[in-house]
């Protein structure tokens, strides 16, 4: 537990990443899992020093912030299109519902005229 820190990375997809610290100054490759994609990131390790672990999380958040960068590119394409659908659908059933009641409106005018009609018609006799 000694050599092993536990680095946060701030995005959407990953939570909490495990990087071991190698006991020596050699040159060492280990493999970081990812959680969201289940990939497997071969990471350069040095000797332990704060700077290097900043350079790794930077390392891994740029290649994270690459891939959501598209993801969230075409999330916001979907999102427009489904929302000029929306905006499309309902404008279409506003101009039903106005033709609808302006019939209604008409309707409504001819039996108003047309029970004036009879009620001049009775009058008169």
């Amino acid at each position: 537990m000694k050599n092993s820190i536990l680095a946060k990375i701030q995005t959407k997809t990953t939570s909490l990443i495990k990087i071991q610290q190698p006991n020596c100054n050699l040159k060492e490759k280990k493999l970081v899992k990812l959680k969201h994609t289940k990939k497997t990131q071969e990471i350069q390790k040095y000797k332990h020093t704060k700077k290097d672990t900043r350079m790794r999380l930077t390392m891994i958040n740029d290649t994270t912030a690459k891939t959501s960068k598209q993801t969230r590119k075409q999330e916001n394409e979907k999102a427009k299109a489904s929302k000029e659908k929306r905006a499309k659908a309902k404008s279409e059933a506003r101009s039903k519902g106005k033709a609808k009641s302006k019939a209604k409106s008409k309707d409504k005018t001819k039996a108003k005229a047309s029970k004036q009609k009879t009620a001049d018609t009775k009058a008169k006799q």
